[in-house]
Protein backbone atom coordinates (compact mmCIF):
# COMPACT_ATOMS: atom_id res chain seq x y z
CA UNK A 1 0.00 0.00 0.00
CA UNK A 2 1.19 3.42 -0.61
CA UNK A 3 1.51 6.10 1.93
CA UNK A 4 0.20 8.76 1.75
CA UNK A 5 1.26 12.10 2.88
CA UNK A 6 0.04 15.83 3.20
CA UNK A 7 2.47 18.30 2.81
CA UNK A 8 1.50 21.14 5.47
CA UNK A 9 1.43 24.85 3.97
CA UNK A 10 4.50 27.53 5.00
CA UNK A 11 3.85 29.67 7.98
CA UNK A 12 4.59 32.67 5.91
CA UNK A 13 1.54 32.15 3.72
CA UNK A 14 -1.00 31.80 6.46
CA UNK A 15 -1.88 34.87 6.09
CA UNK A 16 -2.16 35.18 2.64
CA UNK A 17 -3.98 32.11 2.45
CA UNK A 18 -6.56 33.49 4.84
CA UNK A 19 -7.15 36.67 3.07
CA UNK A 20 -8.11 34.26 0.05
CA UNK A 21 -10.95 32.66 2.00
CA UNK A 22 -12.03 36.15 3.17
CA UNK A 23 -11.96 37.15 -0.68
CA UNK A 24 -14.24 34.31 -1.63
CA UNK A 25 -16.58 34.76 1.22
CA UNK A 26 -17.52 38.75 -0.04
CA UNK A 27 -19.29 37.98 -2.24
CA UNK A 28 -22.34 36.17 0.09
CA UNK A 29 -24.55 38.04 1.84
CA UNK A 30 -23.69 40.24 4.94
CA UNK A 31 -25.36 38.96 8.43
CA UNK A 32 -27.05 42.26 8.37
CA UNK A 33 -28.64 41.85 4.88
CA UNK A 34 -29.55 38.41 5.65
CA UNK A 35 -31.44 38.97 8.83
CA UNK A 36 -33.40 42.22 7.11
CA UNK A 37 -34.68 39.17 4.83
CA UNK A 38 -35.89 36.89 7.55
CA UNK A 39 -37.40 39.94 9.60
CA UNK A 40 -39.71 40.39 6.31
CA UNK A 41 -40.47 36.53 5.87
CA UNK A 42 -41.43 36.38 9.79
CA UNK A 43 -42.34 39.85 10.82
CA UNK A 44 -45.20 38.33 12.88
CA UNK A 45 -42.70 35.53 14.72
CA UNK A 46 -40.01 38.59 15.44
CA UNK A 47 -42.56 41.24 16.77
CA UNK A 48 -43.79 38.36 19.52
CA UNK A 49 -39.75 38.28 20.12
CA UNK A 50 -39.16 42.14 20.97
CA UNK A 51 -42.61 42.06 23.09
CA UNK A 52 -40.92 39.16 25.35
CA UNK A 53 -38.07 40.91 25.41
CA UNK A 54 -39.52 44.02 26.35
CA UNK A 55 -41.46 42.47 29.12
CA UNK A 56 -38.41 40.48 30.25
CA UNK A 57 -36.51 43.60 30.98
CA UNK A 58 -39.03 45.77 32.49
CA UNK A 59 -39.63 42.98 34.51
CA UNK A 60 -36.19 42.40 35.81
CA UNK A 61 -35.96 45.55 37.30
CA UNK A 62 -33.02 47.60 35.10
CA UNK A 63 -34.98 50.00 33.93
CA UNK A 64 -37.75 52.72 35.29
CA UNK A 65 -40.57 53.97 32.12
CA UNK A 66 -40.40 57.61 32.05
CA UNK A 67 -42.57 59.66 29.42
CA UNK A 68 -41.62 62.89 27.53
CA UNK A 69 -43.16 65.36 29.92
CA UNK A 70 -40.52 63.06 33.08
CA UNK A 71 -37.84 63.76 30.37
CA UNK A 72 -38.13 67.07 29.85
CA UNK A 73 -38.06 67.46 34.07
CA UNK A 74 -34.62 65.30 34.14
CA UNK A 75 -33.06 67.74 31.41
CA UNK A 76 -33.67 70.49 33.61
CA UNK A 77 -32.63 69.10 36.83
CA UNK A 78 -29.88 66.58 35.75
CA UNK A 79 -26.81 68.30 34.96
CA UNK A 80 -25.11 64.91 35.12
CA UNK A 81 -27.94 63.30 32.59
CA UNK A 82 -26.62 61.50 29.63
CA UNK A 83 -28.76 59.68 26.98
CA UNK A 84 -27.70 56.52 25.24
CA UNK A 85 -29.02 54.95 22.09
CA UNK A 86 -30.65 51.08 22.12
CA UNK A 87 -30.97 48.47 19.44
CA UNK A 88 -32.72 45.47 19.07
CA UNK A 89 -30.40 42.22 17.93
CA UNK A 90 -32.80 39.55 16.10
CA UNK A 91 -31.54 35.83 15.63
CA UNK A 92 -32.97 32.38 15.63
CA UNK A 93 -32.10 29.36 17.96
CA UNK A 94 -32.49 26.17 16.31
CA UNK A 95 -34.51 22.89 18.67
CA UNK A 96 -35.15 19.52 17.71
CA UNK A 97 -38.64 19.69 19.00
CA UNK A 98 -41.81 22.29 18.95
CA UNK A 99 -41.77 23.79 22.47
CA UNK A 100 -44.08 23.29 24.86
CA UNK A 101 -44.57 26.72 26.22
CA UNK A 102 -47.49 28.56 23.94
CA UNK A 103 -45.83 31.77 23.97
CA UNK A 104 -42.12 29.74 22.22
CA UNK A 105 -44.40 27.90 20.10
CA UNK A 106 -45.50 31.58 18.41
CA UNK A 107 -42.23 32.15 17.81
CA UNK A 108 -41.14 29.08 16.07
CA UNK A 109 -40.81 29.11 12.63
CA UNK A 110 -40.13 25.51 10.13
CA UNK A 111 -37.44 27.01 7.47
CA UNK A 112 -37.15 25.78 4.11
CA UNK A 113 -34.25 22.96 5.35
CA UNK A 114 -36.93 21.56 7.72
CA UNK A 115 -35.24 22.84 10.74
CA UNK A 116 -37.11 24.05 13.58
CA UNK A 117 -36.26 27.83 14.98
CA UNK A 118 -37.20 29.98 17.62
CA UNK A 119 -37.11 33.79 16.56
CA UNK A 120 -35.34 35.84 19.55
CA UNK A 121 -34.65 39.28 20.31
CA UNK A 122 -32.24 40.96 22.93
CA UNK A 123 -32.67 44.86 23.42
CA UNK A 124 -29.03 46.02 23.92
CA UNK A 125 -27.62 49.46 24.63
CA UNK A 126 -24.71 51.44 23.07
CA UNK A 127 -22.86 51.80 26.22
CA UNK A 128 -20.18 52.94 24.02
CA UNK A 129 -22.10 56.12 24.16
CA UNK A 130 -21.98 56.37 27.63
CA UNK A 131 -18.92 59.67 28.62
CA UNK A 132 -16.94 58.06 31.55
CA UNK A 133 -14.10 60.08 32.57
CA UNK A 134 -11.07 58.26 32.31
CA UNK A 135 -12.53 54.82 31.94
CA UNK A 136 -12.62 53.22 27.84
CA UNK A 137 -16.20 52.26 27.18
CA UNK A 138 -16.27 50.43 24.04
CA UNK A 139 -15.83 46.64 24.08
CA UNK A 140 -13.49 46.23 21.18
CA UNK A 141 -13.25 42.49 19.60
CA UNK A 142 -11.32 40.58 16.96
CA UNK A 143 -11.86 41.11 13.17
CA UNK A 144 -12.87 37.38 11.22
CA UNK A 145 -9.34 38.08 9.44
CA UNK A 146 -7.75 38.20 12.38
CA UNK A 147 -9.71 35.26 14.46
CA UNK A 148 -9.07 33.11 11.49
CA UNK A 149 -5.18 33.88 11.87
CA UNK A 150 -5.38 32.57 15.65
CA UNK A 151 -6.97 29.69 14.75
CA UNK A 152 -5.00 29.00 11.93
CA UNK A 153 -1.85 29.24 14.33
CA UNK A 154 -3.46 27.60 16.86
CA UNK A 155 -4.11 24.48 14.85
CA UNK A 156 -0.16 24.77 13.15
CA UNK A 157 1.28 25.15 16.90
CA UNK A 158 -0.79 22.71 18.49
CA UNK A 159 -2.00 24.76 20.96
CA UNK A 160 -5.18 24.55 22.87
CA UNK A 161 -7.97 27.88 22.40
CA UNK A 162 -10.05 28.63 24.82
CA UNK A 163 -12.65 31.73 24.74
CA UNK A 164 -14.37 33.72 27.87
CA UNK A 165 -18.08 35.33 27.36
CA UNK A 166 -19.36 38.53 29.95
CA UNK A 167 -22.76 37.92 29.44
CA UNK A 168 -23.92 41.02 31.88
CA UNK A 169 -21.54 43.55 30.02
CA UNK A 170 -23.30 47.12 29.93
CA UNK A 171 -21.90 50.62 30.48
CA UNK A 172 -18.21 48.58 32.11
CA UNK A 173 -20.73 46.42 34.08
CA UNK A 174 -20.90 48.84 37.22
CA UNK A 175 -23.92 49.17 39.44
CA UNK A 176 -25.54 52.54 39.00
CA UNK A 177 -24.81 54.57 42.24
CA UNK A 178 -25.65 58.19 43.07
CA UNK A 179 -22.38 59.63 42.10
CA UNK A 180 -22.20 58.02 38.63
CA UNK A 181 -23.92 59.65 36.03
CA UNK A 182 -27.95 59.55 34.91
CA UNK A 183 -28.53 57.76 31.87
CA UNK A 184 -31.55 57.58 30.03
CA UNK A 185 -31.64 55.16 27.00
CA UNK A 186 -33.26 55.53 24.07
CA UNK A 187 -35.69 52.39 23.24
CA UNK A 188 -35.28 51.24 19.30
CA UNK A 189 -38.15 52.49 17.08
CA UNK A 190 -41.54 50.70 17.19
CA UNK A 191 -40.71 49.43 21.47
CA UNK A 192 -42.20 52.61 23.17
CA UNK A 193 -44.95 55.45 22.26
CA UNK A 194 -42.80 58.30 20.78
CA UNK A 195 -40.78 60.12 23.52
CA UNK A 196 -41.01 57.51 26.15
CA UNK A 197 -37.60 56.78 27.39
CA UNK A 198 -36.30 54.13 30.09
CA UNK A 199 -34.16 55.71 32.84
CA UNK A 200 -31.41 53.22 34.24
CA UNK A 201 -31.98 51.78 37.28
CA UNK A 202 -29.24 49.12 37.19
CA UNK A 203 -26.57 47.33 34.98
CA UNK A 204 -28.65 45.98 31.51
CA UNK A 205 -26.71 44.18 28.70
CA UNK A 206 -25.03 45.80 25.88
Amino acid sequence: MTEMSMEMPDKSNIVIQVLEVKQKSQGKKSKREARAEDLKKHPKQFRLALIREQTDICKSGAIQRVSSEQVQVLQNTKRDLQKVRMRAIFEYKTVRDWPKSEEKRARTIKDERGRLRVCKCRIVALGYEEKVEGSPVDAPVGTPTGQRIILTLAAWNKWTVESRDATRAFLQSMDRTSDQPTILLKPPKGVEPEGVMWLLVKSLYG
